[in-house]
């Protein structure tokens, strides 16, 4: 530290007084960079304020004298997260606690782990998914490639999602929620299942990309069920539920877009038409088995998947039947009520 602090130095120091920093006049006549505290070298909680506001245009940067940072720095950790000196008056901010919890939740890939199944027990679970499709299984028999069903599935989804957002009704705005979910969640559930463990296996080419590939797919698909799960647990006359249906099929379209142009191309490269024929059979019969409704925290590949999507089926199923008797028992009593004119009489006797 140095033994003697110039006078501005000595003045940027005394003028900071805790009880009045905020909502005094004289605030209004000391410029910006002599309250600094918004900005110092804390390590241990990287933008503080997480606002626009504080950026270095506003704050150049503090003298090197220690004595100043350290006042600065003491008085940064007395309003952390709390003010943000951006005029007289004070102005409440989050926290960081606060602020992850909001990003969160507008966005489900804040909520997903980071997926690794680089580990030789973790590639060999997902391997068996893939060796069953090569077989075709259950059938073990060639039906329609694998490459022109999933993108069938793709366009099929974009469709849906335009007609919701078309749909004036709430209960065919219901309905059609409803079918995207299921076949976005089955779609999903068997590419993890049979289609992304193609990319591990024959990966003697490219094979550090090709895992990067796997790893970050099942990622993508894990926002995007937690989307769903959101979606599907918000009422449909909620607004909220517009919003989530469409964030969520935006994250689908660039996740789609990666797919078409990187993954698919990779496993049309590596195997032969028999093969992804094979594949095609295996992806449509097995969306039979798979769930109907998103589970975010069911594992994704290899045999738990296989037997966690077999205990919660019938669940599922249970659900989709009590949510369709419910949503007859609504258009039943729709049209009792438009039968019944302005009156109220309808067309009772007397």
């Amino acid at each position: 530290m140095s033994q003697q602090m110039s006078a501005n130095e000595m003045g940027r120091i005394h003028e900071i007084n805790p009880s009045d920093a905020f909502g005094n006049a004289d605030m209004e006549r000391q410029p910006l960079q002599q309250f600094q505290w918004g900005r110092t070298n804390d390590s241990d909680n990287p933008g503080a304020f997480g606002n626009d506001a504080l950026k270095d245009e506003h704050f150049p940067p503090l003298g090197s004298d220690d004595a100043v940072s350290a006042a600065s720095k003491n008085l940064d950790a007395e309003r952390r997260g709390k003010f943000h000196p951006a005029g007289n008056q004070p102005q409440f901010h989050m926290g960081q606690q606060e602020q992850q919890e909001q990003q969160q939740s507008q966005f489900p890939m804040g909520r997903t782990n980071e997926v690794d199944t680089s580990g030789a027990l973790r590639s060999a679970n997902a391997i068996l998914g893939g060796i069953f499709g090569l077989g075709g299984a259950p059938t073990f028999s060639r039906g329609e490639n694998l490459i022109t069903i999933i993108k069938r599935d793709h366009q099929n989804a974009f469709k849906l999602a335009d007609d919701y957002n078309r749909e004036p009704k709430v209960e065919r705005r219901r309905e059609i929620a409803r079918q995207l979910t299921k076949d976005l969640v089955q779609h999903s559930e068997v590419e993890n299942l049979l289609v992304y463990p193609l990319l591990k296996m024959r990966s003697h080419d490219e094979a550090q990309r090709k895992q990067g590939l796997h790893d970050h797919s099942l990622q993508e698909h894990q926002a995007i069920t937690q989307f769903l799960y959101d979606m599907d647990h918000t009422a449909i006359e909620d607004p909220l539920h517009s919003e989530r249906l469409n964030s969520m099929i935006d994250l689908v379209r660039k996740h789609v877009q990666e797919e078409e142009e990187e993954v698919l191309p990779m496993i049309a490269k590596n195997y032969n038409t028999e093969e992804l024929e094979r594949l095609g059979t295996a992806f449509e019969m097995h969306k039979y088995a798979a769930t109907t409704r998103p589970h975010p925290f069911a594992p994704s590949q290899g045999p738990l998947a296989a037997v966690a999507n077999l205990i919660a089926k019938p669940i599922d199923m249970t659900k989709d039947a009590l949510e369709n008797l419910g949503s007859r028992v609504r258009e039943r009593e729709a049209e009792r009520r438009a039968e019944v004119p302005a009156g109220g009489k309808g067309n009772f006797p007397g």
